[in-house]
């Protein structure tokens, strides 16, 4: 048995190596293809970034640029990454990709152990394919920005979470959870919100004791303040007060937005978004555009207007954005001047990738809380969470949404392994009757069904 065992596991790990490589030659290939088609000057965030990694490969990581105010706003874990991809292989787009390709890979792999960990191996399996074929994981490829890191980094946290909160005593992995997360929130400050949702993980996984759970959540906490301190002493020096990784740690006043009647209204008029009713006729009488996008001035001369939202309005728009695979019509998100619009190859792609799974999203939530899936809740509680913190908090685009897909594949996968038993019983028990002139009942010389067996 354990021959039988091993050989098994092994059949399993060269096939977690085969998809490595095939979502690495399809990340890499997609990447190369896109490249052609796009503009070789910095677009969107890599404007942030490329500048600030540029810097520290002049000046070092702690000196400060004046004119660069998005170093305020961008923590320095991103482009210290990209100086040193810079500093090694040279600043080429190409050497962009083939990083994005390799943490998209990985992606794959710790897809695979957490569906396992939570799951069985056939979720680990299903979910793995799946972020091979997932769109949104293609869609940032190209681009010198954090997208791919925050899609690996976050689930690989997790899966770190589970795998020390069991433990009975301190081990070198748990130190490396507490360095990577400390690196990751460096990347990335929204996530810091995360460290009290980790620290009662480790009391809701190893619930048969008190003691441990406690002393592994101050500990973790401890280092994480350790390593958030270098940056701290550094923005001071630079900004005279302290900010903790960046400004936007400290920006309460976007709280206040999403609450705030008042707050809306004057948030709504500064809008780089927001037009006045003069400027709305205009666009409407073609005397101009005021940069907007055609299809939104389209709509404004056929009369389909901006209107302001009320704060209820912006909410239930951004969750609308923020998980919703498609949008068949262009429309309004956020104050109710931001202009959405969604391809349609856009909106087909995402629908056969994140739309196709929501069905068995679905049925995996069912199981999940019906099983009393410690690990599987702890999912849901992550994704509950970091969807509040960006609707109802924060400003909301789907990109956003991205880091937790990794969890809502898993979940999906095991919603997917769910039906295919309980429709193969279905089908069995439908042959058998059809088959026979004797009919059985249920629960009398019939074993129980494999599905329920099995689950």
């Amino acid at each position: 048995i354990p021959s039988a065992m091993n050989f098994q596991s092994l059949k399993i790990s060269r096939l977690i190596i085969l998809l490595f490589v095939i979502s690495f030659i399809l990340k890499l290939a997609i990447g190369l293809i896109s490249l052609h088609f796009r503009s070789q000057d910095s677009v969107g965030d890599e404007l942030c970034y490329i500048p600030y990694a540029e810097k520290i490969m002049e000046k070092g990581l702690w000196a400060s640029d004046e004119n660069n105010e998005s170093e305020k706003i961008v923590g320095p874990g991103y482009p210290l990454i990209l100086a040193a991809l810079f500093s090694l292989l040279g600043k080429n787009h190409i050497n962009i990709i083939f990083m994005n390709a390799l943490i998209g890979a990985l992606l794959t792999i710790v897809v695979f152990h957490l569906g396992k960990n939570v799951f069985n191996v056939k979720v680990g399996l299903i979910a793995s394919f799946w972020t091979i074929v997932y769109v949104l994981y293609y869609r940032w490829i190209t681009f010198a920005g954090k997208e791919m890191w925050l899609f690996l980094l976050l689930p690989l946290t997790i899966y770190l979470v589970f795998l020390e909160a069991g433990k009975k005593r301190f081990t070198a992995r748990f130190v490396f959870l507490a360095l990577l997360y400390g690196f990751f929130i460096h990347i990335d400050e929204r996530f810091l919100f995360y460290l009290p949702l980790i620290c009662l993980m480790f009391f809701l996984i190893n619930q048969n004791s008190f003691k441990i759970p406690v002393l592994k959540a101050v500990v973790f906490t401890g280092i994480i303040l350790v390593l958030m301190l270098p940056w701290t002493i550094r923005n001071y020096q630079v900004y005279g007060k302290i900010i903790i990784l960046t400004t936007r740690t400290h920006r309460a006043d976007i709280v206040l937005n999403k609450f705030s009647a008042k707050r809306l209204h004057k948030e709504t008029i500064e809008s780089k978004h927001y037009l006045t009713k003069e400027q709305i006729d205009s666009i409407a009488n073609g005397l101009a555009t005021y940069g907007r996008d055609p299809r939104e001035i389209e709509r404004i001369k056929r009369g389909v207007f901006p209107v302001k939202h009320s704060i209820f309005e912006r909410w239930s728009a951004e969750l609308f954005e923020f998980l919703t695979p498609c949008r068949f019509t262009p429309g309004y998100s956020g104050n109710g001047y931001r202009f959405q619009y969604r391809s349609t190859k856009h909106n087909i792609a995402l629908l056969f990738s994140y739309g196709i799974l929501l069905p068995f999203f679905l049925v995996g939530i069912i199981r999940v809380i019906k099983q009393k899936n410690t690990k599987g809740i702890i999912f849901l509680v992550i994704i509950t969470v970091h969807t509040f913190v960006h609707v109802f908090l924060l400003w909301s685009v789907y990109r956003y949404r991205v880091p937790i897909d990794s969890f809502i594949i898993i979940i999906a996968a095991y919603g997917f392994q769910i039906a295919y038993f309980y429709i193969r019983e279905k089908m069995i028990a439908f042959q058998r009757n059809v088959s026979t002139t004797n009919v059985i009942k249920l629960g009398e010389n019939q074993s129980p069904g494999y599905y329920n067996n099995y689950l």
